[in-house]
């Protein structure tokens, strides 16, 4: 039987980043707790670290070699900065729907920006829409100038027509593989010619570079914009379902049930695809809270690093104790691999990052260093092979402690577990665990008991 508290610790590990203490003694139903997390979503804050830079083509043309590097390391430095910043909103209980919802579309619109007001440009657009409308959300990241650097959409032009944008579009971002034509690309692609940036960063068409010939798109004809094609993609209920099935995955389970997943595209669809409406009726299902969807998914690098934070309330001495975690397990934001995102789920788990993520919280909570072998990827962020990182966090244990304190000692591992591991535990595990712990005061065994459970398996998976 699956209790409420289990429910509750469900929803907000998949609606949010895991329970805090707080959360845990404010919600006493499910209800409770969903209308908090849409209630504590409605406002939007933008991230406002990096300021716009109204510079021209010409300034930049007429930089020095020297003097080029350097602004070139100042934007990679601006990019972490707004990654940092970003990073940090997940670690607090308001707006944990939001943010939530913000990392699926960064995996889902993935881009990776090469300068620092671009990152914060693109970053806000995914937050600002993140529970409102898709075609909104979907126009706006198309023609911010970090896609368009990403994808090449710049250098689409009349003539001379690049399929980049085009094709991740439909692919990725869209339809999905197989429910297009090779043609749909190529005229697509002339559609979207003409589209570019003008300083200091703003969305313009160049009709000089635009292909305005007839094009066949979809098996219709005519004149049609970037913009026309769009609306052709979202007028196609194949869009619907190949989003509903990225979302299915992302936040019930990896295993995808085919007639709920029609039922809610066809929601989608129908509300001419509204994001929160759709997002209230997946956490309001009964099936959202089976057993076979509790427990189930590997906890993504950023959700096993945020749950750690949120649950135990770290500080840290500086910003590497947050981007080292990042970095070695895959997944730092606004740096994803390529243009497909994460892939997520047992990819998570490879032989360089699995020891390194059963090691985590042993590391940010007792002060334990681990060495690692860093990704190649990583080793040029790192300059070097083989790191320890020498970061110190510290957790606020009383409040920790205080909330199992007056439990009877028989209860300690009961409530300890269930607000630390998602699986079921077999109860032979008890006395497996048991056998680890400190019981000569009731405080170390709280903190012995936590520590066992944090570097078990199951606290890997959500």
């Amino acid at each position: 039987m699956v209790t409420e508290r289990k429910k509750i610790n469900h929803l907000l590990w998949r609606a949010g980043f895991g329970p805090s203490v707080q959360q845990v003694q404010q919600f006493t139903t499910k209800e409770t707790a969903l209308q908090s997390l849409f209630r504590d979503s409605i406002n939007y804050s933008p991230i406002d670290i990096i300021p716009e830079e109204n510079h021209t083509r010409e300034d930049v043309m007429n930089l020095s070699k020297e003097e080029m590097k350097g602004m070139r390391q100042e934007s990679r430095r601006q990019v972490r900065d707004v990654s940092e910043t970003w990073v940090k909103l997940l670690f607090k209980d308001e707006n944990a729907l939001r943010e939530k919802m913000s990392i699926f579309w960064h995996g889902h619109l993935a881009c990776r920006p090469q300068a620092g007001y671009h990152a914060q440009q693109y970053a806000n657009v995914i937050r600002k829409h993140a529970l409102g409308n898709f075609g909104s959300l979907l126009m706006e990241v198309s023609k911010s100038p970090a896609m368009m650097k990403y994808l090449d959409t710049m250098k689409n032009q009349k003539g001379s027509p690049n399929e980049n944008f085009a094709r991740e579009l439909m692919e990725l971002f869209t339809l999905g593989k197989g429910n297009y034509s090779e043609e749909d690309v190529k005229n697509a692609a002339r559609a979207f010619t003409g589209w570019s940036i003008t300083p200091p960063d703003h969305f313009i068409i160049r009709s000089e570079k635009h292909d305005s010939g007839i094009k066949e798109i979809f098996g219709k004809r005519g004149d049609f914009s970037g913009d026309d094609v769009i609306q052709m993609i979202l007028k196609n209920k194949q869009t619907a379902i190949h989003i509903t099935t990225k979302i299915y995955r992302f936040f019930v389970n990896e295993k995808v049930n085919e007639k709920r997943v029609s039922d809610l595209a066809a929601l989608f669809y129908d509300s001419d695809y509204d994001i929160e409406k759709l997002m209230k009726e997946i956490f309001s299902s009964s099936w959202f809270y089976e057993e076979e969807n509790i427990g189930v998914k590997i906890k993504s690098p950023i959700e096993l690093l945020a749950g750690i934070v949120r649950a135990f309330k770290i500080s840290s001495n500086n910003s590497r104790s947050l981007q080292f975690p990042q970095r070695i397990m895959g997944q730092e934001l606004l740096y994803p691999p390529n243009v497909a995102g994460w892939p997520g789920g047992k990819n998570w788990m490879d032989g360089s990052t699995l020891m390194f993520r059963l090691n985590l919280a042993d590391s940010m909570l007792f002060g334990k260093n681990y060495e690692v072998s860093a990704k190649s990827e990583v080793e040029e962020m790192m300059h070097q092979n083989n790191i320890i990182n020498d970061s110190k966090t510290e957790a606020d244990w009383n409040q920790f402690i205080k909330m199992f304190a007056s439990d009877p000692e028989d209860k300690i591992f009961e409530s300890v577990s269930s607000f630390l591991i998602q699986p079921t535990l077999l109860k032979t595990g008890q006395s497996n665990i048991d056998s680890f712990t400190t019981k000569n005061t009731k405080q170390n065994y709280i903190l012995s008991l936590a520590e066992q459970l944090l570097s078990m398996p199951e606290y890997q998976m959500c």
